[in-house]
C-alpha cells in the first residue's frame, strides 16, 4: 500500500520566498521516483500564493522511512529548519499513511 506525506508551508506574504531544496535532494527524489520508491510527487501553490503543498506518495512506509534516513534528506531537513527559523514561514508535515491527501 502507498504511504502518503503532505507538507504544508505557510507564509505571511509573497515577499517571503519559499524554501528551495538543494540539488542533492532533488537528485535523491528523482532517484526514488525512477526506482518506483516514490510513486507520486507534487508541488502546488494555493490560489492566494500564501500556502505551498508538497505531496509525496511512497510505495510503502518502509521506503518513506528509508528516504528520511538518507544523509541528503537529513541535510535538507536541517537547512529547511534553519530557513524556517530565520523567515516568517511555518511548515506542518502530516503522515497521511494510506490515505492520499487532496491538495
Amino acid at each position: 500500500m502507498a504511504y502518503w506525506i503532505l507538507a504544508t508551508y505557510t507564509r505571511p506574504s509573497t515577499d517571503t520566498a519559499w524554501f528551495s531544496p538543494s540539488a542533492d535532494i532533488i537528485t535523491k527524489i528523482d532517484e526514488y521516483k525512477d526506482s518506483g520508491k516514490i510513486i507520486h510527487y507534487e508541488v502546488k501553490e494555493s490560489s492566494g500564493q500564501l500556502e505551498q503543498y508538497i505531496k509525496i506518495g511512497f510505495s510503502d512506509q518502509a521506503e518513506s522511512l528509508n528516504f528520511l534516513a538518507e544523509d541528503d534528506v537529513q541535510n535538507n531537513e536541517s537547512a529547511r529548519q534553519s530557513y524556517i527559523d530565520s523567515n516568517p514561514t511555518t511548515v506542518i508535515i502530516e503522515d497521511k499513511e494510506e490515505t492520499e491527501p487532496t491538495i
